[in-house]
């Protein structure tokens, strides 16, 4: 067989994400003592990739130095990204200071997605410097990216930096670059971390006079945004229009709505949107439908188990448990709202086991449930 027609095959069981199939041929390749080329090995690592087996991706470019075939850009790009897709962000960053200590020069693809594994691992100074100052020096083209100021805008996003993600994000507009609803997305989750409600939908307006939809990622953060600042109309009225945007309300936008409506003291806005999330006679009035599941109300347990919200403000949270306490697949909602008025929270995980177990119904009778 061809190295042409091998690296063919190679790809095609990639593309199928038959990463199997992929290192099955080079290994029949191998045996038959066909001599591979870098093209070859790189195709091989991106059939990994498909399938996250980044194991064998990086067993592969080791093989290589191995046998002294040297990995190009593009094998080290590529095996980069597949680290960081896998959440291997730290083995993503030792591969690039590797590569560059081995002459071999990166490109914009590598350093988008070191920019990338630098930031899922709370990096983002690292993320900034490699954005701003080491690939300047290289004289790439048409640098930095919208790749690379997206992945920078989300590594200071995820360390709670959200004028930093707000400057970056600045910079990229004033480089003449076209945001993604990802830039934007991560734009808004920023100022959500640092209660910055105005900014959220700021944010959402320039989205929409960009002509770029939000998507449902982005309208649950602003709806965050405006239930921590106990914007609690503010919030009711994104859910509202989410519908408008085709998009329909999860669990995640519900529950902050719910929790920014209780802290609020609105209380019957909040039973209203409850009860049309399982389906009653308000069923859709706030975007809802649907029935509750255990995930509909994890949001506000956690996050008003964080507050340490006053047993007046909590109330809300006991009415719930009590039209939930009649749907059996719905009590561990129940048992642990109940747990959380008593001042003994339930761990999160804990609630789906509770579904299963008689003590969830003895643990509702035994508070009056």
């Amino acid at each position: 067989m061809s190295l042409q027609r091998l690296t063919a095959s190679i790809r095609d069981a990639g593309k199928k994400r038959q990463w199997s199939q992929a290192l099955r041929i080079l290994g029949e390749a191998a045996r038959a003592r066909v001599q591979v080329n870098t093209i070859v090995c790189n195709a091989s690592i991106n059939a990994c990739g498909s399938g996250r087996r980044w194991v064998d991706a990086l067993r592969l470019l080791r093989r290589m130095q191995a046998v002294a075939l040297p990995p190009d850009v593009i094998t080290y790009s590529n095996l980069i990204s597949v680290l960081d897709r896998c959440g291997e962000y730290e083995r993503a960053r030792a591969l690039f200071f590797e590569m560059t200590d081995r002459d071999v020069e990166p490109d914009k693809m590598t350093y988008s997605a070191v920019i990338s594994a630098c930031g899922k691992s709370g990096r983002w100074q690292e993320a900034l410097r490699i954005l701003f100052c080491d690939s300047d020096r290289k004289g790439l083209p048409q640098w930095p990216d919208v790749v690379a100021f997206s992945a920078a805008v989300s590594a200071c996003e995820r360390s709670s930096k959200w004028q930093l993600s707000a400057a970056v994000f600045e910079r990229m507009l004033s480089s003449r670059l076209r945001p993604t609803v990802v830039t934007f997305g991560a734009v808004v989750s920023a100022c959500e971390r640092g209660r910055q409600w105005r900014a959220a939908l700021d944010t959402l307006r320039e989205m929409h006079e960009a002509g770029i939809p939000p998507d449902g990622v982005t309208c649950n953060a602003a709806i965050s945004a405006c239930g921590k600042a106990l914007r609690w109309s503010g919030s009711l009225e994104l859910l509202r229009g989410m519908p408008n945007l085709r998009l329909r309300p999860d669990e995640i936008a519900r529950s902050a709505v719910m929790l920014a409506c209780a802290r609020a003291s609105q209380l019957d806005l909040a039973l209203d949107l409850f009860r049309g999330s399982i389906g009653g006679d308000d069923a859709g009035r706030f975007g809802g439908g649907g029935r509750a599941t255990a995930a509909d109300l994890a949001v506000p347990l956690h996050e008003a188990e964080q507050l340490g919200l006053a047993s007046q403000q909590t109330a809300v949270l006991r009415h719930l448990a009590l039209l939930h306490a009649e749907l059996c697949q719905e009590v561990a909602i129940a048992i642990a709202l109940v747990a959380l008025v008593a001042g003994e929270a339930l761990p999160i995980g804990e609630l789906h086991e509770a579904l299963h177990t008689p003590s969830a119904i003895r643990c509702l009778k035994d508070e009056g449930c």
